[in-house]
């Protein structure tokens, strides 16, 4: 263990488990709930993915929310975060079957459950890492594919034996009783001074209060060829992602199956965020963000191959999806700090994390309504293909352009 992990070590476990019980775990797991929900009250799919959108509308409070972020303690916007999502989940359990009550529920809870984000803990992760901060960020993100590993086919149970009311009411207790009280416990950010004290770069400059300005920023090519990169990529992400279930069912598996095929992805989606982070310490940033980028057309190709649904070809499918699903937020959380500096997390994470979210929700509308338009997914797999496509080319210009942040040429706080 290097003295940066014996040092933040509580940094990182109790950031997976703020990860792992957040507002994106449910994004991890709500495939689950699609088709019970429009058996039960007759929603179309397209009208469930369609809440996805609706939520859209509270993102644009991110950048607001990463300003309270950069000024202020994580831990404490965490934990008002989670007590708030834990009576989310009870809303929905309670909701009486009418679309709008639906959506507006989301809503909220969306509102709400970004104080859950990747943002809050990767900040804290960010100040306590340097030479490691790949493989540290890596396994704080993977804390959401562990607990919906577990939580997946658990559900998937509970729904098959009491229904999805009393699903809901269990998705509750994951961020009261388990959330609330290990974030209380572990999250801190590094004392002051302490990033530039383990860091070779930035002399006397405060490499946790340090940026690239405001200005500088925003107006880089660095800056929208990633915020576009994301945008590409969660097209498919979120495609992928919120009709994963709906998508292996139409391959021809049962319902056990995808279930099973379901908590191999999320092991992938571990696999694939451990071994990108360390990666990212040794490597091209870029380059390998590309790599990753590119490895769920293989899991495309094999859908679209109209191949048997035999569980053996399947799980090869979804080891590749899941290798990249969700690293572009490992990617954005490692490449900010890198092309702009810290000072300024909050806010750019916030901006670029609109766009990311924006592209996910669409995403997972668009391959809900081509699957009502065309009767199966064919289309929405081939859309999903020229969107990784795209983003990997996008997220390697991101790297050419431009140089990376120098220290010496910083401002506290942008």
């Amino acid at each position: 263990m290097t003295s940066e992990f014996r040092r933040g070590w509580q940094a990182v476990f109790s950031g997976a488990v703020g990860m792992g019980t957040g507002l994106g775990l449910y994004s991890m797991l709500n495939s689950v709930f699609i088709i019970p929900l429009s058996e039960e009250f007759g929603w179309e799919r397209s009208e469930l993915a369609f809440s996805n959108v609706i939520g859209l509308g509270a993102l644009v409070f991110l950048p607001f929310l990463g300003a309270l972020v950069d000024r202020f303690e994580s831990r404490r916007v965490g934990l008002i975060g989670l007590f708030m999502l834990g009576l989310s989940y009870v809303a929905l359990a309670l909701q009486p079957g009418q679309l709008w009550v639906y959506y507006l529920t989301l809503l909220l809870m969306t509102f709400f459950g970004m104080a859950t984000g990747p943002m809050i803990w990767t900040k804290v992760v960010n100040t306590w890492f340097h030479r490691s901060r790949g493989l540290a960020l890596g396994i704080t993100m993977s804390g959401i594919t562990a607990t919906s590993m577990v939580l997946l086919p658990l559900f998937a149970f509970i729904i098959e034996q009491w229904g999805w009311r009393v699903a809901f009411l269990c998705f509750a207790m994951v961020p009261l009783l388990i959330g609330i009280p290990v974030v209380a416990w572990g999250l801190r950010s590094a004392p002051p001074g302490y990033l530039s004290d383990i860091s070779d770069e930035g002399g006397d400059v405060d490499l946790q209060n340090s940026a690239l300005p405001m200005k500088d920023t925003l107006t880089s090519a660095k800056f929208w060829l990633l915020g576009l990169a994301l945008l590409t990529a969660n097209i498919g992400v979120g495609g992928m992602l919120h009709q994963m279930q709906p998508v292996l069912v139409a391959q021809g598996f049962g319902t056990a199956q995808a279930a099973t095929l379901g908590s191999v992805f999320f092991a992938a989606v571990a696999i694939g965020r451990l071994s990108s982070g360390w990666m990212l310490d040794r490597f091209w940033p870029a380059g390998v963000a590309a790599l990753y980028l590119l490895l769920p057309i293989i899991g495309i190709i094999i859908f679209l191959a109209d191949v048997p649904a035999v569980f053996w070809v399947g799980i090869p499918a979804v080891l590749f999806l899941g290798l990249a699903q969700g690293a572009e937020v490992d990617f954005l959380a490692f490449l900010v700090p890198r092309y702009f500096g810290l000072g300024n997390y909050g806010k750019l994470f916030g901006i670029l994390l609109v766009m990311l979210a924006s592209a996910m929700a669409t995403g997972g509308y668009i391959f809900g309504a081509l699957f009502d338009h065309f009767g199966d997914y064919r289309m929405a797999l081939m859309l999903g293909l020229v969107a990784y496509a795209c983003s990997a080319g996008l997220i390697l210009l991101s790297g050419i352009v431009g140089k990376d942040f120098d220290p010496s040429s910083a401002v506290a706080r942008g």
